[in-house]
């Protein structure tokens, strides 16, 4: 779901844009259409790549982990305001700059500064939510008395557009699902498939509307080229936020009772059996570079940093009370500085699982965020 909805989005967003850039200047043809789109999506893959690549080489040249997070609160901006300049997709830009990092730096930060971006853009993405539903309150007021006595009017097509795309939604998952569930090739771990007509109807009715539906009736300008007012504005920002409130109350509300009636359950040993696949590999790979060293080592420190490294995945450490203070701080210094050799190349060989789809990517982000935690218990 999070990736359809991620591609769905985009692929709104850019015809979106083409067709209020048209109504903007009064004219809707096919053909100028299709060719708006084919300028706003190359033009916008072009600057999100560009803009990609400079964020990747900055990234690289940042000291601190602080300011390799503030640089990528200002990566989607540097995509987005030259493509919307240029009269592109700005929203494609910055999509095309997060897919092209993601691809090229991942996890190739130290552990500081992906530990950091997490925590920050989960703030980042609670108050982006909050501001937009904030701005919806300040704006439905002038909304609701500029559309008068058409509320009534509105309300019957915000049903009935309502009804549309839930039955879109059905008509177009339903169908794709059942022809996915037959593809004979094998699968990458963790590709998530609906496995029965239950699993389709819940995959269909979890099609709530929200921030972004929100957003883009917000975006909508308020004059046109010829300085006259944006037609239907107020109307189509008033029907918009009908359309979310009805779906996230009645979809959202009803959602576990369709679940319940339709008798699925979410089985906790393929998260668990993901967990240990991804847990194994880190195990495989740092035991592997653990008999590589052990020749440069004496018993005693591999031992103990091989306890420790075993630790960051079964939340114990080790204690040694029958060394002296001196001992224990040169074997502290052994320990850790093996650790973290044991940490990288497990995390190295997760990663590589992952990008080659061997294991699940979410089963191997848990894994890496608990290596990374661990990582900063020995630095």
């Amino acid at each position: 779901m999070e990736g359809e909805g991620l591609f769905n989005d985009v692929t709104a967003l850019t015809l979106y844009q083409v067709t209020v850039y048209s109504a903007v200047h009064g004219s809707l043809s096919l053909p100028a259409t299709l060719g708006r789109l084919a300028y706003s999506t190359v033009l916008a893959l072009a600057a999100g790549l560009g803009i990609g690549w400079i964020t990747g080489q900055l990234l690289d040249r940042l000291p601190t982990a602080s300011a390799r997070a503030g640089l990528s609160l200002l990566a989607p901006f540097a995509a987005y305001v030259p493509a919307a300049a240029a009269h592109s997709s700005g929203v494609l830009a910055v999509l095309a700059t997060a897919l092209y990092l993601s691809h090229t730096r991942a996890y190739t930060d130290d552990a500081t500064s992906r530990v950091t971006g997490r925590a920050f853009w989960g703030v980042i993405e609670l108050l982006v939510i909050c501001a937009t539903f904030g701005l919806v309150g300040l704006e439905l007021t002038s909304v609701i008395r500029a559309v008068g006595h058409q509320a009534g009017r509105l309300v019957g097509y915000a049903a009935l557009i309502c009804l549309i795309v839930i039955v879109v939604r059905v008509l177009w998952l339903a169908p794709l699902a059942a022809l996915t569930r037959r593809r004979a090739r094998p699968r990458p771990a963790g590709e998530q498939v609906p496995a029965s007509w239950r699993d389709s109807l819940v995959l269909s009715w979890a099609g709530m509307r929200g921030v972004v539906t929100v957003a883009t009736a917000l975006a909508l300008p308020h004059l046109t080229a010829a300085n006259t007012p944006f037609p239907g504005r107020d109307q189509i920002i008033f029907v918009a936020v009908i359309v979310v409130l009805v779906t996230l109350i009645v979809q959202g509300t009803s959602l576990p009772w369709l679940i319940t009636w339709l008798r699925l359950r979410v089985d906790p040993a393929a998260e668990s059996a993901a967990d240990r696949h991804a847990a194994t590999i880190a195990l495989d790979a740092a035991e592997a570079r653990l008999r590589e060293r052990r020749h440069q080592l004496d018993t005693e420190t591999a031992d103990l940093a091989a306890q420790s490294f075993y630790a960051a995945l079964a939340d114990t450490f080790p204690e040694d009370e029958d060394v002296s203070d001196t001992q224990r701080i040169q074997h502290h210094k052994h320990v850790r500085a093996l650790e973290v050799d044991l940490l990288h190349a497990a995390r190295e060989a997760v990663v590589d699982a992952r990008n080659h789809h061997i294991i699940d990517p979410d089963a191997a982000d848990r894994l890496i965020h608990r290596l990374d935690l661990r990582s900063l218990t020995t630095s």
